[in-house]
């Protein structure tokens, strides 16, 4: 049996963006380490911007807080970070948009804020437009987080 693997959290700062987005100061997002100074994301962020699973980021220590702080994205992964508003009449069609594009999502605790794990290999400008598509037919809210480099060089226009 191997070792157990070791996670730990990284907070992310989160500016305001108006005065209630976002509803926190910070975000904390599970990360093993990869280096003295860097970690390996392992979740979606819900809030923070500019980054994606397994992204490489650098961290420093903040002694005040005792805790690993966000520094900068040093690799990406080639995932994309897309993060949906869902209500109840949506969440069927949501889910299979999603699970027909072999992407995964996590939900927040209100049940309607989802942030979803774009894998490098889907075919983002096909999801893109299904999303779109689901924002005027379902009401979905649709914002990107970050797009990962194959997905910038597509279609999204």
């Amino acid at each position: 049996m191997g070792e157990p693997e070791q996670l730990f959290k990284v907070i992310f700062d989160l500016p305001k963006r108006s005065p209630t987005w976002p509803p926190y100061a910070t975000e904390g997002l599970w990360a093993e380490r990869v280096g003295v100074d860097t970690v390996r994301l392992r979740n979606v962020p819900f809030y923070a911007r500019g980054v994606a699973f397994r992204d490489t980021v650098r961290v420093r220590v903040d002694l005040e807080r005792e805790k690993l702080v966000f520094v900068e994205r040093v690799a990406e992964s080639g995932y994309s970070t897309v993060r949906l508003i869902v209500d109840d009449a949506a969440v069927a069609v949501v889910e299979a948009v999603l699970d027909a594009a072999d992407c995964w999502w996590e939900i927040d605790n209100t049940g309607l804020l989802w942030a979803v794990g774009v894998p490098p290999e889907v075919d983002y400008a096909a999801l893109r437009q299904e999303l779109l598509r689901l924002r005027v037919e379902a009401g979905i809210d649709l914002e990107e987080g970050v797009l990962g480099g194959g997905h910038r060089r597509s279609d999204v226009g």
